[in-house]
């Protein structure tokens, strides 16, 4: 029961860290130069969450925001976030085995899916005749993604007290997990 209780908080904390990046979104003022793309915050937050604890991260809540994102901002909506959906379905899977590589590796991994991701979009715009950035502007967005990922990183870490699971904790579930089996 607590356990639950515990989840569902971190799961309203992560919603509310989406609502936060959704309405810095929605502001008018940027803090950053027009030539310099703002990176995917949310992209971001989803990934660091979902490698460190992934029952704190609702498919939903991550689709919902970045569909209203699309929205705000003008963007042909749900493509994006189909593949947003694509890519938090991955790291669930494979979470486990991402959250024990190094730091680095973590960061690399996140920047090289964000990066594919980015690519993707770019080659169904185009093949569908809407327009798209040009590919110069889906570098930039991407490096920018990337550079800001290990600071929601410590955010996420410091802050809101988001970490890894410990080794005690990985067998302890895979102990339960088996016991239910039998």
């Amino acid at each position: 029961m607590e356990k639950t209780a515990k989840d569902w908080r971190f799961r309203l904390l992560f919603a509310l860290a989406l609502f936060f990046i959704v309405a810095s979104i929605a502001a008018p003022v940027s803090l950053l130069p027009e030539i310099i793309p703002s990176p995917d915050l949310i992209y971001c937050l989803a990934i660091c969450w979902l490698i460190r604890r992934p029952r704190y991260v609702l498919s939903f809540t991550v689709i919902s925001a970045t569909l209203l994102c699309e929205l705000l901002i003008l963007n042909s909506p749900g493509l994006w976030s189909a593949i947003m959906l694509l890519l938090c379905e991955y790291f669930r899977l494979n979470s486990e085995r991402i959250s024990r590589l190094p730091f680095w590796l973590e960061w690399g991994v996140a920047a090289f899916f964000f990066a594919i991701a980015q690519l993707s979009y770019h080659v169904i715009l185009n093949i569908i005749f809407l327009p798209a950035a040009p590919l110069r502007a889906i570098v930039l967005h991407s490096a920018m993604t990337a550079l800001c990922y290990p600071m929601v990183v410590l955010v996420t870490t410091f802050v809101f007290r988001v970490t890894k699971p410990s080794l005690k904790e990985v067998i302890l579930f895979h102990t339960k997990a088996n016991e239910r089996k039998i």
